[in-house]
């Protein structure tokens, strides 16, 4: 009965989050000029990211729920 109450309270969450993309780096990833992110970095312990002097980043928002207040 536990795990049938956490699927439905969880489930909502999970399909959310398969429209999400994660962009994972693991090694050594150097960034320079624009970078347009769909989605989420995550630099894993063994990534590192170099982010080049006046390199500009942009995110596009997030809005699962269609709230139009974002994530």
């Amino acid at each position: 009965m536990r795990k049938f109450i956490y699927l439905i309270l969880f489930l909502p969450v999970i399909v959310y989050a398969e429209n999400i993309k994660i962009y994972e780096i693991k090694g050594e990833e150097v960034w320079s000029g624009e970078k347009v992110i769909d989605g989420i970095v995550a630099v894993r312990e063994t990534g590192k990211l170099i982010i080049k002097p006046g390199t500009k980043i942009y995110f596009k928002p997030i809005d699962i729920d269609d709230d139009e207040i974002g994530d």
